[in-house]
């Protein structure tokens, strides 16, 4: 069988991703190819993107992308770059669709496929999605840009890691903690919430 390959983490979804992935639609249709998608795994994307990400877990992100297609992709998950390279030479694409932002650069897997397609960019993007949210005049924060993540400090109420800088866990709201740290039975450390 034939395949169109494309990958990427798509967390939030926008408008950026929603053309992209009608155009693999329409294009895997014109050419008879079934569609297949490279999905980074939570811990890849916690890696590329920082602590907090992705915001949506795996299987909601897949779940979002097989309701666009109606059940009409396959979703392979990988962990690392050699792992996509893997699938990528078992699937060996007739055509791997990348974003026009990687002309010019090296693709990872790209020598798998027989063909490239630049698909245009425009300016949207998840990360930009999330700044903007954080900075917001409604977030708990109050509008301050909140501080970058510690993996060595997790909230006890959700498990993700947030600076110790910050009397607040951005995930959980406006929960007071209370500035008393500690360490778990796994020796993370921890600031105990005031509320359960």
């Amino acid at each position: 069988m034939n395949y169109l390959w494309t990958n990427g983490c798509f967390d939030i979804l926008h408008v950026g991703h929603i053309k992209l992935l009608n155009y693999i639609k329409m294009l895997a249709k014109s050419v008879d190819l079934k569609v297949v998608i490279g999905l980074d795994s939570d811990y890849r994307v916690q890696q590329m993107k920082g602590y907090g990400r992705p915001i949506n877990c795996f299987k909601d992100r897949a779940e979002m992308i097989r309701e666009i297609f109606n059940d009409d992709v396959q979703i392979q998950e990988f962990q690392d770059d050699t792992a996509l390279k893997t699938l990528l030479r078992t699937f060996q694409p007739k055509i791997m669709v990348v974003g026009s932002d990687w002309k010019g650069k090296k693709v990872i897997g790209a020598e798998f496929a027989h063909e490239v397609a630049y698909f245009e960019r425009d300016e949207h993007s998840t990360t930009k999605t999330v700044q903007k949210i954080m900075i917001s005049p409604t977030n708990p924060f109050g509008g301050q840009s909140v501080p970058q993540y510690n993996p060595g400090w997790s909230c006890p109420n959700c498990g993700r890691g947030y600076s110790p800088h910050t009397t607040m866990c951005a995930y959980c709201g406006p929960q007071q903690y209370s500035g008393q740290a500690g360490n778990d039975s796994t020796g993370v450390r921890y600031l105990q919430c005031q509320y359960k």
